[in-house]
């Protein structure tokens, strides 16, 4: 994921300017919300984070601090969009990394379909557990 898509899909989402040099506290959320991300879905530094909105990497890690503070305590609307935005950059990311890295993707990807299978196989013991005592009948049927 390049740190120019994910700006450009914030200010979508915002309707502002990242590059703007003003301290209205909508665009100081909304490159709070950029750092964040572009922080989570690359591996880019800080410095590197900053130039793409014309800011050095301290703010960078103010902006973060700022969300991890303020944002997620206080501002639910931003949490909803950094949410959203969150939920389609790991699809993105998803999609590159299947191309890119298809090993480690099969295997994340098996893992996470192995733990949602041995979630559900207990779930679905614990319920004709209840079953049985409530109905005071035995199931005969093949444990998984």
């Amino acid at each position: 994921m390049e740190l120019i898509e994910i700006k450009k899909l914030v200010e979508k989402h915002t309707k502002r300017k990242l590059n703007v040099r003003n301290r209205e506290q909508d665009n100081v959320y909304c490159r709070a919300l950029y750092c964040k991300l572009a922080k989570l879905h690359t591996k880019k530094s800080t410095d590197k984070i900053g130039k793409v909105i014309s800011r050095d990497h301290a703010t960078v890690l103010h902006n973060i601090k700022l969300f991890d503070n303020v944002i997620v305590n206080y501002e639910v609307e931003y949490l909803k969009i950094f949410k959203t935005l969150d939920k389609i950059l790991k699809i993105k990311t998803r999609k590159t990394e299947k191309i890119l890295n298809p090993d480690t993707y099969y295997k994340r990807r098996y893992t996470e379909l192995l733990l949602n299978h041995r979630t559900l196989s207990y779930n679905y013991r614990q319920l004709k557990k209840s079953y049985e005592g409530f109905l005071n009948v035995k199931y005969h049927d093949k444990e998984v």
